[in-house]
């Protein structure tokens, strides 16, 4: 398993955030994504208007997983509203 950082941007008027963050652990469970850390940055201004939001929930996961898994979670949460915007970034040994 490799070692991999996500950070998600939540939007702040549609679901509340502890609705979007219970989905994506019940994936990640479903899944067999082990989560090793995670920190709660806030709601910030965004750089640029994303679906018309100008503020987003930023929130920040470091996850235990197979390379195989990463399509899937492309795939899931690009379809998953609330979520503005996602990044996974593969951390070094």
């Amino acid at each position: 398993m490799r070692n991999y950082e996500m950070m998600l941007i939540c939007d702040v008027e549609g679901k509340s955030l502890t609705e979007s963050l219970d989905y994506v652990k019940k994936f990640f469970n479903s899944h067999n994504v082990e989560i090793t850390d995670e920190k709660d940055y806030g709601v910030k201004d965004l750089a640029y208007p994303i679906n018309k939001k100008k503020r987003g929930h930023y929130y920040l996961f470091n996850i235990k997983t197979e390379k195989t898994n990463l399509q899937k979670i492309n795939k899931e949460f690009r379809l998953y509203k609330p979520i503005l915007r996602f990044l996974i970034l593969k951390k070094e040994a």
